[in-house]
């Protein structure tokens, strides 16, 4: 059983197409919990007539006070009542059959405490781009190493162990983006993934996302979790993935295209 989890801010014009994706899955979650980040929007009043007319099974809306995604996502976390977490951001879809699909891989990989499938990546432009997360994973080298290389792990394609999330703590709320990345750093040593080779989900783009909004302001978070969890790798893995990091930021930023 799995409960979703789906934090929102401002997300009303988009986030009925997040939750039709929910509702239509051919097997339900044990629960939807939509956990708001103090949105100042009709989002709640959105996603309450939607799940009443749509949703058959429990479902809960959060209220929380605007203290960024990390945050709204732990408040869910501490309310879900399943073993098994799933994050689907509010404007990222997913397939009708995702989570039938990790449920029969599951039961596959009983030893895994984390699954992330494959994705389609929807550009502003309005095309799509595979992201083949599987294919980034490299079997037998430590996770850690990976991670610290490249995110092994988009969020809303991730489904985890909810005990794994407290032993190791939550996402860090003073992260106001990249937290997803440094809880993933920060699991990383006690990770034991399994990649799911087909797309079950697209990660859409959207011009107000902070990432893209803030790239800058993105890279210094980032920069941020990997010193934060840097006893996880030697040392030269740290200059290395930080000098990667600031490298592929200043290509994007400065290079011609």
């Amino acid at each position: 059983m799995i409960s979703v989890i789906c934090p929102t801010y401002n997300s009303a014009k988009f986030v009925e197409k997040t939750l039709a994706t929910v509702v239509q899955q051919t097997v339900l979650p044990l629960e939807l919990i939509v956990s708001d980040d103090g949105s100042n929007d009709l989002t709640t009043d959105v996603v309450r007539q939607f799940l009443s007319s749509h949703a058959s099974f429990p479902w809960i809306v959060l209220e929380n006070p605007h203290q960024g995604p990390g945050a709204a996502r732990n408040a869910a976390i501490k309310a879900a009542s399943s073993d098994w977490i799933a994050f689907l951001d509010s404007d990222d879809l997913w397939i009708p059959n995702k989570i039938e699909r990790v449920l029969r891989i599951m039961k596959d990989y009983p030893d895994a405490n984390i699954f992330c499938h494959n994705y389609h990546h929807r550009l502003l432009n309005g095309n799509c781009v595979p992201m083949d997360m599987a294919n980034r994973y490299v079997h037998g080298v430590s996770v850690p190493k990976q991670m610290f290389h490249n995110c092994l792990f988009t969020t809303s394609g991730v489904t985890v162990r909810k005990d794994l999330l407290f032993r190791y703590g939550l996402f860090d709320e003073t992260f106001p983006s990249a937290q997803d990345y440094e809880l993933w750093l920060r699991l990383s040593p006690a990770l034991k993934p399994h990649f799911i080779q087909e797309a079950l989900g697209y990660y859409v783009d959207r011009p107000q996302n902070i990432s893209s909004k803030h790239p800058l302001w993105h890279l210094r978070n980032v920069l941020r979790g990997l010193i934060k969890n840097r006893y996880c790798v030697s040392r030269y893995w740290l200059i290395y993935a930080l000098s990667r990091h600031t490298l592929a930021y200043m290509k994007r930023t400065f290079l011609p295209r």
